[in-house]
């Protein structure tokens, strides 16, 4: 551990967080459950597309109020422009190597209109929208390590993805894509006294 750097280990989740849960869990098994026998009903009654559709609009505005509900952070237009200037004439080096943007689809195609998706993409890039990496299944099984500028991310990641995690800025997840190992900038983390 470099001098001046603060490690700080979470206690982990309270009882009361596990008991909520457990019980979110399992009402989600629940209502997954019932989607498979409830589909061939209504498929039976109305036509497929319909029902695909209509599954399809059910998701997206409960996944919409979970998101509003648990107050989700999104990058801004000025983030991603600012990705954009980080990643301007790179690219990714190493092949194996992932490099996501979650954002949504508004700020997506906000970032196009202001021509920011190119580049990012040039440079490996992938955005994802409307989902979250923890909730929707989008890393391969091979990724073991995940670096992320998210606290949010960085917190979840081990316990919900089996994932180790390396936690930095937006220039260091940047960095430690073109060079193919994990950078990171311990001056921003250190505290000062």
């Amino acid at each position: 551990m470099s001098k001046g750097m603060l490690l700080a280990i979470s206690p982990g989740p309270s009882r009361t967080d596990e008991i909520r849960g457990l019980v979110l869990g399992t009402v989600a098994v629940a209502v997954w459950s019932v989607t498979l026998p409830a589909t061939r009903a209504a498929v039976a009654a109305l036509e497929p597309v319909f029902v695909g559709l209509g599954r399809g609009v059910v998701a997206g505005c409960l996944a919409a109020l979970y998101l509003a509900l648990a107050r989700q952070r999104r990058p801004t237009l000025r983030e991603i422009g600012s990705l954009v200037i980080l990643v301007g004439g790179l690219l990714v080096v190493a092949l194996a190597m992932t490099f996501l943007v979650t954002s949504s689809r508004g700020m997506r195609d906000l970032a196009g209109g202001a021509g920011l998706l190119g580049p990012l993409e040039r440079f490996g890039g992938r955005i994802t929208v409307d989902t979250c990496i923890l909730a929707t299944p989008m890393l391969p099984k091979s990724v073991k390590r995940l670096m992320t500028s998210s606290a949010k991310y960085a917190y979840y990641s081990p316990g919900l993805l089996g994932t180790e995690v390396v936690f930095g800025s937006m220039v260091d997840c940047v960095e430690s894509a073109v060079r193919g190992t994990v950078v990171r900038d311990d001056s921003l983390w250190e505290v000062k006294t």
